[in-house]
């Protein structure tokens, strides 16, 4: 069963936004324009190398939590096989000191940075929409946590058998359903990939980088340990994209024959996924 080679996990992320509704720029709007209640004016509060630092780290994470991982049942969770939870902890790890240091930094700065927006504010600063610097750092927060998938023949509570059994039932089927979705989620991101690939090799006058070969190298070496459900067929397929992005990008990018080629191996490939991926409804 999959639930015995894979965890799930979730990432918690809390960010100060900076910005502050401002009542009195959007009925100055409304009375310019003769208008009522047209919009929300919403003033940044700060802009600061420190505090665009945080932020992108945070999102550098989420999106290193998010690749090594498949969306599962409630908003925010997500599913880890045994092969890259490991991956995911480590790396997630390393962020969270590097998101710690930055929030240091911006602390440390927050005092001068604040006195700054003055100037860039005008008639719109206001010091009270600035939280105290002995609370800004509750503002942030990087962490991460993972959990066992729940086993549905594990109960130990006092209830009839009818009871538990409809609740198994329910259970299961939930599991199911994250499973499928899960699975769905893992073709389609192959999917994007190749359609990637083709379009842009198909355009001769499109100078592709070299990442476009590189990155789908490690899609298709990470897409088999995220297989919960061994899909024998996501093998095969992953293997077949993946003697497409061996070959050497300069040589595909500066032969027209090789990148035809490979537009064509590209389109063959989608033909065998056209089974597996989801199609938006018309």
């Amino acid at each position: 069963m999959y639930q015995n080679n894979a965890m799930l996990g979730k990432l918690h992320i809390r960010q100060w936004t900076a910005s502050a509704s401002q009542n009195k720029v959007s009925l100055a709007v409304d009375t310019t324009h003769k208008a009522k209640g047209a919009g929300k004016y919403y003033k940044i509060l700060m802009k600061a190398t420190e505090l665009n630092n945080i932020s992108t780290l945070c999102s550098q994470g989420k999106k290193e939590f998010n690749d090594l991982s498949l969306a599962w049942m409630d908003k925010g969770t997500r599913i880890f096989t045994v092969e890259t939870v490991y991956d995911a902890m480590t790396s997630l790890s390393a962020f969270k000191a590097e998101v710690q240091e930055a929030i240091r930094d911006f602390v440390d700065a927050y005092p001068e940075l604040v006195k700054d927006q003055e100037k860039r504010l005008g008639d719109l600063y206001d010091v009270r929409d600035y939280p105290p610097v002995d609370s800004i750092t509750k503002r942030f927060d990087f962490g991460y946590s993972f959990w066992p998938i729940p086993q549905t023949g594990d109960w130990r509570v006092e209830m009839t058998a009818e009871a538990i059994q409809e609740i198994k039932t329910t259970m299961e089927q939930r599991l199911k359903e994250a499973h499928d979705t899960a699975m769905e989620n893992l073709w389609d991101r192959l999917h994007e990939a190749v359609e990637e690939l083709r379009v842009k090799v198909a355009n001769l006058d499109y100078n592709f980088h070299n990442s476009l070969f590189e990155n789908n190298r490690e899609l298709v070496k990470l897409l088999p340990k995220l297989n919960i459900g061994n899909d024998q067929a996501l093998l095969v397929v992953c293997d077949e994209f993946s003697q497409i992005v061996a070959k050497d990008p300069a040589t595909v990018r500066g032969d027209e024959n090789i990148r035809g080629q490979v537009s064509t191996d590209a389109r063959n490939l989608l033909a065998k996924l056209e089974g597996h991926v989801q199609k938006e409804a018309a």
